[in-house]
């Protein structure tokens, strides 16, 4: 840090008639429960210590609303105020305060960590290095680890610098993200970016700032639960995401669409941001398995889409259940599996297609669909769409499906007559 670090003898004068009452007097041992320091122009930090380090009703705050400067013009003051948590033992979490600083680089110690990153700052850049363990990246503004039970319900306003972080060589680290109090996510984008020379998934959209996500020499997992990167959507509005890529090497990727109705786009070119889906591309980013689960509305709509791709001659749609929860599976379209599912239903009142799936511009693709669940038949339409070429589509089981601009074969048991 270039900036000044200077006492403000002025300030302590103003603050110890209050908070050192007994430096009055000379009777009473003195004590120093205050210091300000300067460290910028106009910036001030005051640190409240002695009686007070544990003391969370002590706090700054400006009382008037008519400051004045020096030369008589109207003048302004901004408070930021950091409380020490306490920590698991009763002790204090002591964290990282940090002011004009370019880049701020944290490297974790070789034990499984639990970081919470509930903020940024604006113009730092944060970059975060696993070493070895563990560990689990908590980011939401309530995030928090107590007992290893994590909380992280809040919003993603307050990452406003660019956050990278890096699990490292651990096999079982996580990666939380969450905005589920906070604004709608019309917008969001995940794709394979490079900083610094590292390989990175990037996401944008989702909070003020990119995030960008690795495990170099280990992995996200968590379990049979496939959510060791899990975002988590805002709970209000109409929520897409565009995923045009996941981290592979055994990573996997769970999207929780808690908005009334969420769209999810999956191919290399998805994109929402300029009115309607853009989704031409193809699936081979999608490397490591992949889960969404849309909201509790009755419009959630996912569009995979491997249009820009070379054929897929063994597609294959099926049922699984992960951890005690039914999914549709798709195998054999991508390089990684991709699930899906709604607490609500899939469907899309102007196309009545709320699972889209589209072959390949260039022909040659075989879907094998072996059934939907029952509970599914008369709430979701599904769509296959294998553009201008020919393609085979094999039912095992009833089921809605459209192909349209193909000279198509079927094979197995066709659907009943609607």
């Amino acid at each position: 840090m270039t900036a000044p670090r200077g006492r403000l003898p002025c300030l302590v004068a103003a603050l110890q008639p209050i908070l050192d009452p007994n430096n009055s007097t000379l009777e009473l041992p003195h004590t120093q429960n205050v210091a300000v320091y300067q460290v910028a122009a106009n910036v001030y930090e005051v640190v409240f210590q002695g009686v007070y380090r544990a003391d969370k009703t002590i706090a700054v705050a400006v009382a008037t609303s008519s400051l004045l400067r020096a030369d008589g013009s109207a003048g302004s003051v901004t408070v930021s105020s950091r409380v020490h948590d306490n920590g698991p033992i009763g002790g204090l979490a002591f964290g990282i305060n940090y002011y004009n600083v370019d880049q701020l680089n944290l490297r974790l110690g070789s034990g499984d960590v639990h970081l919470n990153v509930q903020s940024t700052a604006a113009g730092t850049t944060t970059t975060i290095k696993g070493n070895g363990g563990n560990n689990t990246f908590n980011v939401s503004s309530d995030a928090t680890s107590i007992g290893g039970v994590l909380t992280n319900s809040g919003n993603l306003l307050g990452i406003v610098g660019p956050l990278l972080i890096d699990a490292g060589a651990g096999a079982a680290s996580r990666l939380i993200v969450s905005n589920l109090a906070g604004p709608t996510n019309p917008y969001v984008i995940q794709g394979p970016a490079t900083v610094g020379g590292t390989a990175y998934q990037q996401v944008t959209g989702f909070a003020p700032a990119a995030l960008s996500y690795t495990a170099t020499g280990g992995k996200f997992t968590d379990g049979a639960t496939n959510d060791g990167v899990l975002f988590r959507l805002a709970n209000t509005g109409d929520n897409t995401i565009n995923l045009r890529s996941t981290l592979g090497g055994g990573n996997t990727t769970f999207v929780q669409g808690n908005g009334n109705n969420d769209t999810f786009n999956v191919s290399s070119d998805a994109d929402s941001s300029r009115g309607g889906s853009t989704n031409n591309g193809d699936l081979l980013g999608v490397a490591g398995t992949l889960t969404v689960v849309g909201g509790p509305g009755p419009n959630n709509r996912i569009v995979v889409s491997n249009f820009g791709g070379a054929a897929t001659p063994n597609v294959e749609k099926n049922t699984a259940t992960v951890a005690g929860q039914a999914y549709q599976l798709i195998t054999g379209f991508a390089p990684a599996s991709v699930y899906y599912a709604a607490v609500g239903r899939f469907f899309d009142d102007a196309t009545t297609n709320g699972v889209v799936l589209r072959g390949s511009n260039h022909g040659g693709d075989t879907f094998l669909v072996h059934r939907v669940p029952p509970a599914w038949r008369r709430m979701t339409r599904h769509f296959i769409a294998a553009p201008l070429k020919w393609c085979r589509v094999r039912l095992c089981r009833w089921m809605l499906i459209d192909v349209s601009h193909a000279n198509h074969i079927w094979r197995g048991c066709p659907p009943p007559s609607r």
